[in-house]
């Protein structure tokens, strides 16, 4: 005799009822929406980590996840509006804080001047800019070396590169952009 198929009942699986109460799923939630991992929610609210991942992926609780996030979103688009028009008025006592603010939290902790050697390392132009001009000074050094070596004066030219090298580093002395280690600027070239 051929056997009968057998008869699936394959039923839905039924959530899991949560025991947690409803304020404990409520911070679980905001917790996660402002960035807690489940491990730090579950430390905090002092429940299993497998009770804050049920909570999480339960359909009222994605719901409302969405929707904090999107009014999240819509107060940050709002927020950096307010910090825009800030910026940009006329009143330099509001203006002030808040840029002082953004720097202090957006560039990296060497603060302005790191931001600005980062960002010439990034640029090819100033990367060539350097190149050249250290392959000028070592051009330049080697003649002034073998001018007092071989005690010969320098061309009009060189005089006049060297005239301009004094100066700029002077400029850049005065500037602070160079520290003053006590040699004259005749010595440093």
């Amino acid at each position: 005799m051929p056997k009968k198929p057998a008869k699936s009942r394959q039923n839905r699986p039924k959530e899991a009822k949560l025991y947690t109460p409803e304020p404990v799923q409520a911070r679980v939630i905001a917790r996660y929406v402002n960035g807690e991992s489940n491990r730090q929610i579950a430390t905090e609210e002092k429940i299993d980590r497998g009770t804050v991942s049920k909570i999480l992926s339960q359909q009222e609780a994605l719901q409302m996840i969405a929707r904090q996030r999107c009014r999240l979103q819509s107060m940050a688009d709002k927020a950096l509006d307010v910090v825009e028009q800030a910026l940009n008025g006329d009143d330099p006592r509001l203006a002030l804080p808040v840029a002082m603010k953004i720097v202090e939290n957006v560039l990296p902790k060497g603060g302005i001047e790191e931001t600005i050697s980062i960002a010439n390392k990034a640029s090819p132009e100033v990367a060539a800019e350097e190149r050249m001009t250290l392959m000028l000074g070592q051009i330049t050094r080697g003649s002034l070396e073998k001018s007092m070596i071989y005690k010969q004066p320098l061309s009009p030219k060189m005089e006049e590169l060297v005239e301009h090298l004094h100066r700029g580093i002077e400029q850049r002395r005065v500037a602070g952009l160079l520290p003053n280690n006590g040699k004259p600027v005749s010595e440093q070239v």
